[in-house]
């Protein structure tokens, strides 16, 4: 059940992985992801998309986060463990501050993640 995915999260991250981060999201939608229009791009258009846009966010992620859709932000707040899937969630908590994760895929469509503190 979710008390054991929480207990495979917390065995998937390193001992000295911090309680809660604060993070930045660049987000590339496509078709039949979460809150996607009917309009998105498909799921393929968007992985070569947020590979391009990964890239770019690991030289300038405030620059990036304006190539992406609506709900990208240079800064999403702070966010507990336990709160994400597992993906982005073991990527997220996983990176070194100031660091910038590849594309991951989440049920929202792709998200490139940097990691404030």
């Amino acid at each position: 059940g979710f008390a054991g995915l929480v207990r495979l999260l917390m065995v998937a991250l390193p001992g000295d992985a911090p309680k809660t981060v604060t993070f930045g999201v660049i987000l590339v939608m496509y078709k039949g992801a979460q809150g996607a229009p009917t309009s998105a791009r498909t799921r393929d258009e968007a992985l070569a998309l947020a590979k391009t846009l990964a890239e770019e966010a690991k030289a300038d992620f405030k620059a990036t986060v304006q190539k992406g859709d609506k709900g990208s932000m240079e800064n999403a707040g702070r966010m507990p463990r336990g709160m994400l899937e597992p993906a982005p969630e073991s990527v997220l908590f996983g990176l070194a501050k100031g660091a910038v994760s590849d594309p991951v895929e989440t049920p929202h469509g792709f998200w490139i993640m940097q990691r404030i503190e």
